[in-house]
């Protein structure tokens, strides 16, 4: 009779630990988005510079709104790098944000190169432009740096959980009528529109042309994700 009450017992404090996996998850990652080793300093200063990058620094009036965006971008971050991981692919989620966030790719024609300069101590950016007062953005910038805290810690949710793709206007086109892939709503507010490429609205492509390969249930170009 011993053995089988202290397997009991082992079994029930592994759950409430959190030791039982769960479609690739552990019980205590279900709450985070990403697992706590992934939330390093560099992961969060990439994920703030690209938030920054892609849905703006918002405003002093309505700071809300734009980190709205910001944690539903994090979360498709998130949601390519549990993708990722199903594949075999153990890319740092670090990784996952500078492949995919076009924001923060370092190239010769980057318009804004004081995006890579935001820093986590709040310094103004080398390059930052002359024309706009960074001791307003900064306020701003501090904002979202500390509630990406918040975000990785589960305690903020994405309005879009189920998006695992974003793009702006100049992408709709490809994203909706070549890949088909379904529309996930948004606030009014965004500027970028949120996709789950599981659900499609039309018929699959899953055939890779030259230059592409198959990902899961998507046709990616090259080695980017």
């Amino acid at each position: 009779m011993r053995v089988p009450f202290l397997f009991i017992v082992a079994t029930f404090l592994a759950i409430a630990l959190g030791a039982v996996t769960v479609r690739g998850k552990s019980q205590s990652d279900i709450v985070r988005p990403i697992p706590a080793s992934q939330w390093t300093p560099k992961a969060k200063l990439w994920g703030a510079r690209s938030c920054v990058g892609e849905a703006g620094f918002g405003t002093t009036e309505r700071p809300e709104e734009s980190l709205n965006e910001c944690v539903s971008v994090m979360q498709v971050y998130a949601e390519r790098y549990w993708m990722l991981r199903k594949s075999g692919r153990n890319w740092s989620l670090t990784k996952v944000i500078r492949r995919y966030s076009a924001a923060v790719k370092r190239h010769s024609t980057h318009e804004r190169t004081w995006i890579l300069e935001l820093r986590a101590d709040g310094r103004r950016p080398e390059h930052w432009p002359r024309e706009l007062r960074w001791s307003v953005h900064k306020p701003l910038w501090e904002h979202k740096w500390r509630a990406l805290d918040r975000w990785a810690n589960g305690e903020i949710k994405s309005l879009t959980p189920e998006a695992n793709h974003f793009g702006g206007d100049m992408d709709a086109h490809y994203a909706e009528h070549v890949r088909k892939w379904a529309r996930v709503p948004t606030p009014k507010y965004y500027g970028n529109k949120f996709y789950n490429s599981r659900k499609l609205t039309g018929t699959p492509i899953i055939v890779p042309g030259r230059g592409e390969r198959l990902f899961g249930n998507l046709v990616v170009a090259g080695p980017s994700i």
